[in-house]
């Protein structure tokens, strides 16, 4: 249980998980949004954070909900990216 009350349940299983929330898909999408990008980023070498929401969004209305998720998946994609930023642990 998190501070907002919200439960998690993560069941991870060669290559499936399951990720759960109160309504099943506001945070879910924030979820399942960052995970789609990380890989695409792996994969393409490339994002588009719209795209990927918009994908989610076609699937299940109400993924990433509101404003505030739709900048925190920018704000882990670009972190992730500057992760491997050569000395971007002395910033």
């Amino acid at each position: 249980m998190l501070n907002d009350g919200v439960a998690l349940q993560f069941l991870t299983h060669q290559l499936f998980t399951t990720f759960s929330d109160r309504d099943g898909s506001s945070r879910c999408g924030v979820y399942c949004a960052i995970a789609n990008l990380v890989e695409r980023l792996k994969n393409e070498n490339r994002v588009d954070v719209f795209r990927a929401v918009k994908d989610l969004r076609d699937w299940r209305p109400g993924m990433v909900g509101n404003m505030e998720q739709y900048k925190f998946c920018y704000e882990a994609v670009g972190d992730y990216i500057q992760s491997f930023d050569l000395y971007g642990n002395f910033k």
